[in-house]
């Protein structure tokens, strides 16, 4: 029997999950495939990146995952890794504004009449603003088809003001791209499905009023980081060929897959998985498909800082204190786009945060070398946070080209590079720039390729 080859180019948690499903799926059906890993850098994992500070762990990037789709959790099942887990920090459904040295209530976006009219009571929004958003129910619903901005969906249905005053803040904040920037149908599809359903946001709150919701297993992290999961993976995929420091030229076909190395060196493959960036895939393949990497090129990714923090319990006013993603009002100004407040040390010791500093939203002070950045967030802590002591602990890492923006029109380009993909026997694309950038999403993302993977006299299982 023909003993295929298939190679995985990068090694985050889209190439190492793509691996892995896909040894799986050959050890199930008992056929013969190398599995060849390649990862430029010299670690495994990506963005994901654990630190140590005394006897906890942190995490620099991604620091939690949507278990709504249990895919993760499944697969942490599978490795053994069950008791690894735990809820995550409450501050990824609320958050607060700040202006000056006031910081609002936490809020949570409604998600019901009953939390609608909380929402109305409570919310830093103007008196004019509040008005327009009771017009709501009355707005036509949008009739055609074509995908639009989450700020032009907003505006029709609420309202400029809140546009400026709240969803604005929010989607920079959390999303950190301008409203105008996010299209609704990749980013928000529950908001285009409920004026589809019932034709206003706010009806689809009376709609659900009564309902029983059904419980989210909500979000995860790792006891003792994300890289116990990294490792875990590696380790399961010690069979297949793993290799760090390698960096991958191009990719072209020729009678089969060849993926040439900066060292020189070129391989030959059956299948090729691209578990990379869309713009690393559109470098790779821009001899063997202009097309194809015209469209991936199209895909937009910022560059991002974080800044994990670490300060002492009792140096941290009550305002800080809970678990929330703190973000500027409208018109403040501010050294980073959001603070995700994360909540205590298991012992109580300790409180920790972390900055989100975009490149495209504030290009002025991700220009800044580190030790600027670290003085002007603590200048923060002191002004507005009122936290006069200095951190146990702050870091500053920097992830070029790494946070990709989903732009009105995102979908049908993904339909496209599908599409032109399909014409290229044996190529496929996993990574964060297609079906959503959650560490869940990417999972998913890798197990529907590992599923669907044709090799020579292999036929694909379907689903």
């Amino acid at each position: 029997m023909h003993h295929s080859h298939a190679v995985i180019v990068g090694g985050g948690i889209s190439g190492l999950t793509a691996a892995y499903f896909l040894r799986q799926k050959a050890l199930r059906e008992n056929f013969p495939v190398k599995i060849t890993l390649l990862e430029s850098s010299d670690r495994f994992g990506g963005a994901l990146q654990t630190i140590a500070y005394e006897d906890f762990w942190m995490e620099t990037a991604a620091d939690a995952f949507d278990a709504g789709h249990r895919d993760v959790l499944d697969l942490c099942g599978e490795l053994g890794l069950g008791s690894e887990l735990l809820e995550a920090s409450p501050a990824f459904r609320r958050f607060s504004m700040f202006k000056g040295e006031r910081i609002f209530s936490a809020l949570d976006f409604p998600d019901s009449f009953h939390e609608a009219i909380s929402f109305l009571k409570n919310a830093p929004l103007s008196l004019p603003t509040k008005c327009r958003m009771l017009r709501e129910p009355f707005v036509s619903r949008k009739k055609e088809e074509k995908d639009e901005s989450f700020a032009d969906l907003i505006c029709r249905r609420l309202g400029a003001g809140f546009v400026r005053e709240f969803a604005g803040p929010l989607a920079r904040g959390i999303y950190m791209a301008g409203p105008q920037h996010l299209s609704v149908k990749a980013v928000f599809p529950r908001l285009v499905e409920a004026e589809r359903s019932y034709g206003s946001l706010t009806a689809s709150w009376r709609g659900r009023g009564g309902e029983k919701k059904e419980k989210n297993p909500g979000f995860f992290a790792f006891r003792n980081g994300f890289e116990v999961w990294v490792k875990k993976l590696a380790q399961e995929l010690r069979p297949c060929e793993l290799r760090l420091s390698t960096p991958v030229r191009s990719c072209f076909y020729d009678a089969g897959w060849k993926i040439l190395l900066q060292t020189g060196e070129t391989l030959q493959a059956d299948l090729l998985c691209l578990a990379v960036k869309a713009w690393e895939s559109a470098r790779l393949l821009e001899e063997a498909s202009p097309e194809l990497s015209r469209e991936l090129s199209g895909i937009f990714y910022d560059s991002i800082i974080t800044v994990p923090m670490v300060y002492r319990s009792e140096n941290i006013p009550a305002q800080l204190a809970d678990p929330k993603f703190l973000i500027p009002a409208p018109g403040e100004k501010s050294p980073f786009c959001s603070l995700k407040c994360l909540g205590g040390s298991a012992d109580g010791k300790y409180r920790l945060f972390r900055v989100f500093i975009s490149k495209t939203l504030l290009p002025e002070v991700f220009d800044y070398d580190d030790e600027v950045i670290r003085e002007k967030i603590l200048c923060f802590f002191k002004k507005t946070g009122h936290v006069r002591t200095p951190p146990e602990f702050v870091r500053v890492e920097r992830y070029p080209r790494a946070l990709p923006r989903y732009e009105p029109g995102h979908l049908e380009r993904v339909a496209r590079v599908e599409e032109k993909t399909r014409r290229h026997r044996g190529l496929y694309l996993a990574g964060n720039g297609f079906f959503g950038f959650g560490i869940t999403d990417c999972v998913r993302r890798a197990k529907h390729i590992a599923r669907n993977a044709e090799l020579p006299d292999w036929q694909p299982c379907g689903g």
